[in-house]
Formats: structure tokens, C-alpha cells, sequence
């Protein structure tokens, strides 16, 4: 290796340092492991600068090592294009090796460098988030962005900012109740009123209430996925019909979500 040294990186001393590998070695994915929180990399095969001739700004990767594993920081993309042969391979590739401490050092410099990340669409970055607690959602609600729903949940508990690495933890503290959640195999495609019956406030409260109300909450939830005008119980009835007639905006959310905890909480004492 050369070119070692101490660089400042977002607030922290790192030991910095480059070597030359070859693209043989770089996609070598149990020598190379992926960061735990990467995006679905196989959807970007198709764009342009991922096909075709290897630019110079393409021959650079960056690399954090932790303990004796080395994890992507950038270069999924590139990795999986020179896998398939969509992208002409370098004669080699400048590894720049960031020595981290913690596998959260990792994940904060896939947010540091990450060329893309500014342009993740909120899917990609609940896709990856996903990944960093093992959780792969079936259902279309699942699959759906989360992130607002969370900041509301936070809110609840008294935490009012939010970062991506926060919002990472918060999730992974609701993983269970999340995997409830996604049982209900809740459908989004042809559903009538979808976004107003499952809102960020109404998500909020989901967790919450599987949270606080356990098995009587689920029973809730069930009921409110197969809602049927005059058949279902009087505070889903009423949840739904408070879902449909609620604002527009995070004030209008968070007063959704408390009321809709109140109604499961009369409904558990049924």
C-alpha cells in the first residue's frame, strides 16, 4: 500500500490508504462485501453511464475496512456492470481504504461518498435501510417509504429530529411490530382512498398501537385492511372515516395518529 495518512472524516480520524487492484479482485464478493446499506443496486443496470466504456472518474472506488472485512463504500453499481459485461473492465482500479472503527463508521461513509445518494428516491433509501435490519417486506405497505411515519413515531416518544441513522435504529426497534404489519399482506394497487386509508399518520399509529396494545391492536389492523362499510366495528368504522376526511400535512398526520391511538385503545377494552 501507499499513500497512507490521517484524514478528518466527518468529524472522526482515519487512517487513509490507496493501493491498485484489479476489477477481478474488486468483484470478488467474499473478499469485497457489500455495504449493509446499499440500495438495490440490479435496477440501475440500465442507465447510460453504467454501459458501454469505463470513464476515468469510474476507475476509483473507495473502501471502509473494519476489523479484518472490507465493505464497498461506492462502486455497487460499477461492480455488478463489470460482473454482466455492461461496462468495459480498466486494466485496473486506485482503492482508496478508509480504517473505521464500527460497522456504523461503514454505513456513514456510504452516506459521506456515495455519488448517488443525494439522488436516492425515498424507495431506494428505505430499500436500504431495510437491508441494515434484516428485513425483506412482502407486502406492497411494506414496501412503501416508512421514513415519515417513523419521524411521527418518534414524535410520540419525545424525539423530534431525526437522522437517516436514527431512523435506521427506530426501525429496527419496531422490527417486530413491522413483520405484524406485514402479515396483514395489505395491498395498495386498485385499492380505493389507498394513500388517505394508509397515511403516514395512520402508519404511525400502526406501530404505536401494536406496540402498546399487542394482540387487541392486531385484531384492529385486520379489521381495518378488510374495512366493509356496516359490518366492520364502530372504531375502525370510525379510524377509516377519520383517515378519509384528514389534512393535508404533518400537523394534520399527527393529529390522525392520536386519534386513531385512542380508538384502538377503546377497542382493546372491549
Amino acid at each position: 500500500m501507499t499513500n497512507s495518512v490521517n484524514v478528518a472524516l466527518n468529524g472522526k480520524i482515519v487512517k487513509m490508504q490507496t493501493k491498485i487492484i484489479s476489477v477481478e479482485d474488486f468483484i470478488n464478493e467474499k473478499r469485497y462485501k457489500e455495504n449493509p446499506r446499499q440500495r438495490n443496486t440490479l435496477k440501475r443496470l440500465k442507465s447510460k453511464h453504467l454501459n458501454g466504456d469505463v470513464s476515468p472518474d469510474q476507475t476509483v472506488v473507495h473502501i471502509a475496512k473494519f476489523g479484518s472485512s472490507l465493505f464497498i463504500i461506492d462502486g455497487h453499481s460499477r461492480r455488478e456492470a463489470w460482473k454482466v459485461g455492461n461496462l468495459t473492465r480498466p486494466e485496473g482500479l486506485i482503492a482508496v481504504i478508509y480504517h473505521v472503527n464500527s460497522i456504523l463508521d461503514v454505513t456513514d461513509l456510504y452516506t459521506h461518498f456515495d455519488s448517488e445518494l443525494a439522488r436516492e428516491k425515498p424507495s431506494e433509501v428505505y430499500y436500504g435501510n431495510m437491508k441494515m435490519i434484516s428485513f425483506n417486506p412482502k407486502s406492497e405497505l411494506m414496501k412503501a417509504s416508512w421514513a415519515t411515519a417513523i419521524k411521527y413515531v418518534a414524535a410520540y416518544y419525545g424525539v423530534q429530529q431525526v437522522s437517516n441513522t436514527e431512523t435506521v435504529n427506530h426501525l429496527d426497534d419496531f422490527k417486530n411490530e413491522m413483520e405484524q404489519i406485514d402479515s396483514l399482506e395489505v395491498q395498495l394497487k386498485g385499492v380505493v382512498n389507498a394513500k388517505r386509508k394508509y397515511s403516514s399518520g395512520i402508519r404511525a399509529a400502526m406501530l404505536i398501537t401494536l406496540r402498546l396494545y399487542g394482540d387487541a391492536a392486531f385484531s384492529f389492523w385486520e379489521d381495518y385492511n378488510d374495512y366493509c362499510e356496516g359490518m366492520s366495528n364502530k372504531y375502525v368504522t370510525e379510524a377509516y372515516q377519520l383517515a378519509l376526511q384528514a389534512g393535508r400535512g404533518a400537523q394534520a398526520d399527527k393529529l390522525l395518529m392520536n386519534q386513531v391511538i385512542s380508538l384502538v385503545n377503546y377497542f382493546s377494552q372491549e
